[in-house]
């Protein structure tokens, strides 16, 4: 039976899929260096009896990919919603809005202008300040 070993694996080694990983970082850590790090423990401290099949460290890299990717189409979706909720937050400048407000029914007048304040686009009307998300009803100003 050909057996072969593993002298030294270090995550700065670079392969073909290794190197294919987006860059997406957990804390600090970059994901690909992680999963590298797990890989080669995994590798180190398995049954010289019972090695790794090929299937296995395919799957896993295949996971890690997967994995890599939604994260990268979560951030490019959270990018997207941000900046569709900044558009239409803008382009109710000008317009005559009821919104609910907290605990006060509702508030009805023109948006004179939008913040971005604690990851919330919220509207001026007058003195008063209403989340974007709480817009009731639109219409043009009279």
């Amino acid at each position: 039976m050909a057996t072969s070993s593993i002298n030294s694996v270090s995550p700065n080694q670079s392969s073909t899929f290794y190197s294919a990983a987006p860059s997406s970082t957990t804390g600090g850590t970059d994901v690909s260096d992680q999963f590298m790090m797990l890989l080669l423990a995994q590798l180190k401290n398995q049954d010289p009896l019972k090695p790794m099949e090929n299937g296995e460290l395919l799957t896993q890299m295949t996971s890690l990919n997967t994995l890599s990717e939604l994260k990268s189409i979560s951030e490019k979706i959270d990018y997207m919603t941000n900046a569709s909720q900044s558009s239409y937050a803008a382009s109710l400048i000008g317009k005559n809005i009821t919104a609910s407000a907290d605990n006060d029914g509702t508030v009805s007048g023109v948006v004179t202008a939008m913040e971005y304040i604690g990851g919330q686009y919220s509207l001026t009307i007058g003195n008063r300040s209403v989340a974007l998300e709480n817009v009731i009803r639109v219409a043009e100003a009279s």
